[in-house]
């Protein structure tokens, strides 16, 4: 029918700001580990000092990560049982049109 099913523009936001938020968490994570590595060479050199994150920024960052997934997934499940819905309509029609056109085929004035 040519119909083309999408995601809504609201659940294109929630992807974004899911992915801003997952940015977030690898960028603090891989701070951790750049912080870790500069631990191991502080031993050596006592003009390195470790810069992790703080324990309140990984938690606001985790919490912002999972408050993002769960309001993306909450749209992108509501958007696909739309698009899920239209689609099965679609078929509901093509049934019914079907049947009205075997019907008509096979009545007495068809010929």
């Amino acid at each position: 029918s040519g119909d083309k099913f999408e995601l809504s523009p609201e659940a294109l936001t929630k992807a974004e700001k899911l992915q801003l938020s997952l940015l977030k968490v690898g960028t603090l994570l891989l701070q951790w580990r750049t912080a870790g590595l500069a631990d191991r060479n502080a031993e050596n050199d006592e003009s390195v000092t470790p810069g992790y994150p703080c324990r309140e920024e990984l938690l606001e960052a985790l919490g912002d990560l999972d408050s993002a997934w769960a309001s993306f997934e909450y749209r992108y499940i509501s958007d696909l049982i739309q698009i899920e819905n239209r689609a099965r309509q679609l078929v509901y029609e093509a049934v019914q049109a079907e049947q009205l056109l075997t019907q008509l085929e096979n009545s007495p004035d068809a010929t």
